[in-house]
């Protein structure tokens, strides 16, 4: 099964929805905390190579 079920057969990025919470109207007390720990590395002859690695976060607006 895919990690995005809208993805059918092809790979797809993982899909986390954040809910939208307020303490008052129009302000926002949603809070996303992301722990990444990159462990993508090879051996290439007598040393080890680090694979870098990102995030996007889409639909992250800027604040006003």
């Amino acid at each position: 099964m895919a990690a995005n079920p809208n993805a059918g057969t092809n790979w797809s990025p993982v899909v986390i929805t954040v809910p939208y919470t307020e303490s008052a109207p129009g302000v926002s007390n949603t809070i996303l905390t992301i722990s990444l720990t990159n462990n993508l590395s090879f051996t290439a002859g007598t040393g080890t190579n680090t694979v870098p690695t990102s995030l996007v976060i889409v639909g992250q607006l800027a604040a006003a």
